[in-house]
């Protein structure tokens, strides 16, 4: 039987978090409700209380509820932030979910970020969709979303079915997957690559791989670099073979474009120390959207990528 943890606002979102409990509890597992709630009125009780959570993050109850909003959702995002790192190291729980609007998904996404790749994660959210961009709600980890279509106040037939699945396809992920990453002490060599680098970085990586080197590749549109820099850091790389600097370009450009966010590019190799072969990929275009055309576009020429 896993332990399933459920980050939701109880004071709001009441009836769907009964709704999900008794779900998770009818696939033979135990719901563990975490309450980051911060109104006054709390109609059902959790089994970890916001008075709890609170104390990991060194808060009482009266001092938030004397903060404004911004303040008090501040302090209940670090605290859940801690509570949840700690039950998740502790082995307390074996997946979590959020749920809720923009406040719940900037708490719920604050705390699932902190916890290790190939831990089971999902966030069923109103604002992941639209023109939201999903790096505030996943950042660089494997968190799963899930647009809520309708608001959450009270069960109907459209959230019924988002939320069943939801929390169904966290069931299904404590229940058959749930793997860390595990090295088992080897060393990768990391490369980037993108569609106009693709052929030449896949001819490279097969003469490694028939060596018996070891490859782990990035995407290089702006959280793929950031991503591999981050493992650089953690160990996990031994080597770089960075043929694709495309995201660079929209750093150099103002952090212009789709591949913008994997700032401080090729720094992480030279501060470890590792060996690193650098090529220019990818330097001499941007992605953008049309919107973004820069004014003499068509004396730069562009190509669109798709409709």
């Amino acid at each position: 039987m896993a332990v399933v943890g459920v980050i939701a606002s109880c004071d709001t979102k009441y009836h769907e978090v009964q709704f999900v409990q008794k779900k998770i509890k009818m696939s033979g597992n135990s719901p563990l409700i975490l309450d980051v709630s911060t109104g006054p009125h709390i109609p059902m009780r959790a089994d970890v209380s916001r008075e709890e959570i609170l104390a990991v993050g060194g808060y009482t109850w009266e001092q938030v509820h004397a903060m404004d909003k911004s303040g008090a959702i501040a302090a209940m995002t670090e605290s859940i932030s801690k509570m949840l790192l700690k039950l998740v190291e502790e082995k307390k729980i074996d997946g979590v979910m959020g749920m809720g609007g923009l406040q719940n998904t900037v708490m719920c996404s604050a705390a699932l970020r902190l916890l290790p790749i190939g831990f089971p994660k999902i966030i069923c959210s109103t604002i992941a969709s639209g023109y939201r961009y999903f790096d505030t709600v996943v950042g660089d980890k494997d968190i799963m979303v899930v647009p809520s279509i309708v608001d959450f106040a009270g069960m109907n037939p459209v959230n019924e079915a988002v939320l069943g699945n939801t929390v169904s396809a966290l069931i299904g992920m404590v229940t058959y997957g749930g793997k860390r990453i595990d090295t088992h002490g080897e060393k990768y060599i990391a490369t980037t690559l993108m569609g106009i680098t693709n052929d030449t970085v896949m001819r490279a990586s097969d003469e490694l791989t028939a060596l018996g080197r070891k490859m782990i590749s990035f995407h290089s549109t702006g959280i793929g670099g950031r991503v591999m820099e981050s493992m650089i850091r953690e160990g996990v790389i031994s080597a770089v073979m960075d043929l694709s600097l495309h995201e660079m370009t929209a750093e150099y450009l103002g952090d212009y474009g789709y591949s913008k966010g994997a700032d401080n590019r090729l720094c992480a190799a030279a501060e470890m120390g590792i060996p690193a072969l650098i090529c220019p990929g990818g330097i001499d275009f941007a992605c953008l959207r049309k919107e973004e055309l820069l004014k003499d576009e068509e004396d730069r020429g562009y190509v669109w990528h798709n409709q």
